[in-house]
């Protein structure tokens, strides 16, 4: 009795999850290249990275031709000779070494930007953020309800990963088979999401918390080149991968980078500073595994512990599967709706 309803449960959301899955698994392939479509896009972006002694020069440049409107930037995201520079009222520039404005625009910009956005939030905002979470939990529970539906009939498997035919049964073997070969890569790859969609309510957990931007009475001129250096002092060895302005008057310069060992591509560890100097550290090395966990959480979903073309590949390869699997499982539905499992 408990495993008919198990079958009905994993049944039922994998046909309500099944259209969803396909849509975030395939713009989740196509994102692995988000940068190789800049370089398509923008012909200054084709180049070796920006050298990191040009970082505060640029961004000093660029804000002395554009003051008050820096929020944010990434500095040579995806290796890239260019900066992305994010911008009041929503706009982003890509600046180069000299600070000079190659492009300019508000909104989602770009195959790779789109297939980002319809991959993390459906392209609905929050709200579809919320659902990709959510999603990523319930293929957690599909993964694990299938391991047990399937077990008993383990023997049955095969390495024909791919369906012999249309037919209802051939669907079924390889949603069967080809899910069980991707069980704990998708496990990753669905837990990591989750963590990094809800991040915000896990960080407030005990264990996870980690040590806020703290009050300053002046965060002092943007001199970026002197902010820039003070971080680089203070974490030996690390890479300076974005820096942000005070959110208010009364809080620091923020400069993010990623440590040695740090698999965050992002980085992990945040530098505050504020009347040229460091006025704190916020390091998740330093505040313990649930907070390291939680940091980490970028860096499995984006394989970057692996990095570089060999990564966007697997990736890429991950969510043609993940889409193959959901599909032939939607498929197998809609051939015989009334039936639900194969012991073969």
């Amino acid at each position: 009795m408990t495993m008919q309803l198990l079958r009905k449960i994993h049944r039922w959301c994998g046909i309500v999850l099944a259209a969803l899955l396909v849509v975030i698994a395939l713009s989740g392939a196509v994102a692995a290249f988000r940068g190789d479509f800049v370089r398509i896009a923008l012909p200054a972006a084709r180049g070796p990275a920006s050298d990191p002694a040009s970082y505060g020069p640029a961004l000093e440049a660029f804000v002395a031709a554009n003051p008050d409107v820096m929020v944010s930037a990434k500095l040579a995201p995806y290796d890239l000779p260019l900066h992305a520079v994010f911008l009041k009222a929503g706009e982003r520039a890509w600046i180069d070494a000299q600070g000079q404005v190659v492009d300019r625009g508000r909104g989602t910009r770009g195959i790779g930007e789109w297939a980002l956005q319809l991959h993390h939030k459906l392209l609905i905002g929050e709200t579809g953020e919320i659902i990709t979470g959510i999603v990523a939990i319930a293929g957690i529970g599909m993964i694990i309800s299938g391991l047990f539906i399937y077990w008993p009939a383990r023997r049955a498997f095969s390495w024909r990963l791919w369906p012999a035919s249309g037919k209802r049964l051939a669907l079924l073997k390889s949603h069967r088979n080809l899910a069980l070969v991707l069980a704990i890569p998708l496990f990753l790859q669905f837990s990591s999401g989750a963590a990094m969609v809800f991040e915000g309510t896990l960080a407030k957990l005990p264990g996870f918390v980690m040590p806020k931007a703290p009050t300053v009475t002046d965060a002092g001129p943007a001199n970026w080149s002197a902010i820039i250096a003070l971080a680089r002092d203070a974490t030996p060895g690390g890479a300076v991968r974005a820096v942000a302005t005070p959110r208010s008057a009364d809080r620091p310069f923020v400069v993010t980078v990623q440590q040695p060992g740090d698999i965050n591509p992002e980085g992990a560890t945040r530098v505050f500073v504020a009347g040229g100097k460091v006025v704190g550290i916020a390091d998740p090395a330093q505040h313990g595994a649930g907070a390291r966990i939680l940091s980490s959480m970028m860096g499995v979903h984006t394989l970057n512990y692996i990095g570089g073309l060999p990564a966007q590949l697997l990736l890429a390869l991950l969510g043609v599967l993940l889409a193959a699997v959901a599909a032939m499982g939607g498929l197998a539905w809609l051939r015989s709706p009334g039936r639900t499992s194969v012991k073969a």
